[in-house]
């Protein structure tokens, strides 16, 4: 049974005005779970105390959560899953550090001992380079795989899904969702280098393919048409807005870091200071762009019908 409190507090904002979206954010925000959440509106909902449509219905195609409701929403999931989600992203960033650091201390190493010169010395590079591109190539596949677990956790963020569990669900998918991101970034590509404007079209058709892939059971060519299905039928211009709006917040943060990063490097004159201050705002920012992401690809779908 849904809480008595949370149903008079929905239906006094809705006729209020409200939408549905934001009253969402703002309930998670103050640290209601989101299954309470969702049972409280599916009760109004069945119960016929308000006129909150279905989704699908005539009344409600089309339409969609302002990006303000969206980023609030994804911000209130963020702050309350942060440890488990950081966890999830952070772990593919770890290893890159381990791994530049072994690398980089062997090859000291190596110049240290006198052996660069020497064929024993020119073997161990290639034996070195061997090995760093194959783990390399590991590195990007665990990037690929912190992706599909983050949105995993973001998807299933009422069963509080930890980091191992995340990674777990994460695995049978990852094949279709890598797959399908290939994709979508060739077809990308090809229209950027054309001409830049179909390339951006064809970024907004089939951003939702690998959120399709990840959450349904089509993926590949069959996931990127019903990913243009989608955003035709909710409206091109709409979709754009959304990414627009998360990608402003993002270029703002990306220059004020780098005008607090030169002015720091200034001051102690480290002029790589901008990158390593701007790898760890990406690390912090990219978690909750994916939510966000993942919140317009479920309110596109509502809003087309499915």
């Amino acid at each position: 049974m849904a809480n008595q409190v949370l149903l008079d507090y929905i239906k006094s904002q809705q006729q209020a005005g409200v939408a549905d979206s934001a009253i969402q954010a703002a309930l998670l925000e103050k640290g209601w779970q989101a299954t309470d959440v969702d049972n409280a509106f599916a009760a109004l909902r069945g119960g016929g105390l308000t006129p909150v449509p279905t989704a699908g219905s005539d009344t409600t195609r089309g339409e969609m959560p302002k990006a303000s409701a969206l980023f609030s929403l994804s911000w209130a999931q963020y702050k309350k899953h942060f440890k488990t989600w950081m966890g999830i992203y952070a772990l593919p960033y770890v290893f890159f550090v381990i791994l530049v650091s072994l690398f980089g201390g062997g090859a000291y190493l190596t110049q240290k001992m006198g052996l660069g010169d020497k064929p024993m010395g020119a073997a161990l590079g290639t034996g070195f380079i061997v090995i760093f591109v194959a783990l390399l190539l590991l590195g990007i596949a665990l990037f690929v795989w912190a992706q599909a677990a983050l949105l995993i956790a973001v998807r299933d963020e009422a069963e509080n899904v930890g980091i191992s569990e995340a990674y777990k669900r994460a695995k049978p998918v990852l094949g279709r969702y890598f797959l399908t991101g290939l994709l979508v970034g060739l077809v990308v590509l090809v229209g950027l280098v054309l001409l830049i404007v179909p390339g951006i079209i064809f970024a907004l058709w089939y951003y939702l393919a690998a959120y399709i892939a990840l959450d349904g059971k089509v993926y590949g060519i069959d996931a990127m048409k019903l990913s243009k299905k989608y955003v035709q039928t909710v409206g091109i211009g709409k979709v754009f807005s959304r990414f627009a709006f998360i990608a402003l917040i993002g270029i703002g943060l990306s220059i004020c870091t780098t005008i607090v990063a030169g002015l720091i490097g200034i001051a102690i004159g480290n002029k790589d200071l901008a990158n390593l201050l701007g790898n760890i705002v990406n690390l912090f920012w990219t978690p909750l762009v994916l939510a966000y992401a993942f919140h317009v690809y479920r309110a596109v779908k509502t809003a087309a019908g499915e």
